[in-house]
């Protein structure tokens, strides 16, 4: 198996479908919406989702 260049952590897609994921996501879609659009599995936007919610509650805290 081939090393991806510029994938996310604990993933095997790019820094460029994240972002996607992550625009559908910022619209209130839920993980089962976004999953079935992109066709990515539920894990891996799951995945997303929750690094999201950490960087919110990081930007909160300090």
């Amino acid at each position: 198996m081939e090393p991806i260049p510029a994938k996310v952590p604990n993933t095997k897609i790019t820094i460029r479908a994240a972002e996607w994921i992550k625009g559908l996501l910022s619209r209130n879609m839920p993980v089962s919406a976004v999953a079935e659009i992109t066709g990515f599995h539920w894990e891996t936007v799951k995945k997303i989702h929750l690094g999201i919610m950490d960087e919110f509650l990081r930007k909160r805290k300090g």
